[in-house]
């Protein structure tokens, strides 16, 4: 990292040249080592003028996307969807992020809020949260900061099955 600013909401700078946003928590520069730059500070950005404001990094059979700022919602949630795979398939608010998952015959979500402030999720099915120990279905209002592990249970899950006592899904 080459500068760390202070955020001012009335500072606004473009990213790539096209996206116009401000900082809302924090505004990094990142000079570039074994990181792809995915998008740069505009010149109207001062210092931080042609530093790479998020970048991606190759990670096993990932990657790694580092956000040097945390910019307005809907800068945000572009970024994250165009680099991510993420797409809206269930209802959400805004301010929550969903990342579909799945492999072995599971699929799932994490769900985030990333604003600090209340959200909601409208599942599609069942779901069984690893972090909370239970299931969930319907309409869940979702707190600040909080993190979400679902584990769709319409689906097969042998990895249930295996903790299962009786060998099936997890009494709730």
């Amino acid at each position: 990292m080459r500068f760390g600013a202070a955020v001012n909401p009335d500072f606004r700078f473009s990213i790539n040249g096209e996206i116009s946003s401000a900082a809302e928590l924090w505004c990094d520069g990142y000079e570039l080592r074994a990181a792809e730059a995915l998008y740069t500070y505009g010149s109207d950005a001062r210092e931080f003028a042609g530093l790479a404001a998020v970048t991606s990094t190759r990670k096993d059979k990932g990657k790694v996307i580092c956000l040097g700022t945390f910019p307005e919602e809907k800068v945000f949630t572009g970024i994250v969807g165009n680099h991510s795979g993420v797409k809206r398939e269930m209802k959400h608010a805004d301010n929550l992020l969903l990342v579909p998952r799945e492999g072995g015959g599971r699929s799932g979500y994490f769900a985030v809020e990333f604003r600090g402030r209340d959200g909601n999720l409208e599942l599609d099915g069942e779901y069984y949260d690893w972090m909370r120990k239970k299931a969930f279905k319907g309409k869940i209002e979702i707190k600040p900061f909080e993190v979400y592990c679902y584990e769709n249970l319409s689906t097969e899950s042998t990895f249930l099955k295996e903790i299962s006592p009786d060998g099936d899904h997890p009494v709730f």
